[in-house]
């Protein structure tokens, strides 16, 4: 699907590269701008549904605000530590290297653990993980951020207990 991007730059730096050979048709900055400046739309077939996808999103940050934002995610992660700790899981890095907002756990050594079926009944109850992709590390990642709150983090650890329980392993791990 197409998408949509910002570009932050100088015009006259952008007009430098008028004469760059080309080596993408779609993607061509500087006939983007000079078809945009020109005819005051996008040169090709707008991604729309991307477009009102990032004016919503847009719509709700203004309206919660960076500093809200901010402190929710704080929040979000504060809580999905907290459960990832009860249940025995743990984190792929320390604390103070993570971003708040997007976390790699460790799967469980278990004989019984098996991500495809962890995976498959968590999305059964509406929520989404992620295969790791560090290398050997056998890992998942788990996303706090979005339209989510402390309540859908506690309800992911719910669905979480009945995938373990599931697969016949005992929590905390």
């Amino acid at each position: 699907m197409a998408g949509v991007c910002f570009v932050i730059c100088k015009k006259s730096e952008i007009e430098k590269t008028a004469n760059y050979p080309s080596r993408s048709f779609y993607l061509n900055l500087y006939q983007q701008y000079k078809y945009s400046e020109e005819h005051g739309e996008m040169q090709f077939t707008p991604p729309v549904q991307v477009i009102y996808a990032l004016r919503q999103a847009l719509k709700e940050f203004f309206e919660e605000g960076q500093k809200g934002r901010f402190e929710r995610y704080k929040d979000n992660f504060a809580v999905l530590k907290r459960g990832l700790k009860d249940l025995g899981f743990k984190s792929l890095l320390k604390e103070e290297c993570q971003s708040h907002i997007l976390t790699t756990i460790i799967e469980p050594k278990h004989p019984n653990y098996d991500f495809t079926l962890m995976h498959d009944i968590l999305y059964e109850k509406g929520f989404t993980i992620y295969p790791g992709k560090i290398g050997e590390t056998k890992s998942f990642r788990v996303a706090n951020m979005g339209a989510i709150d402390n309540g859908d983090i506690d309800a992911f650890f719910v669905a979480c207990k009945e995938a373990l329980s599931n697969m016949q392993i005992k929590t905390p791990l």
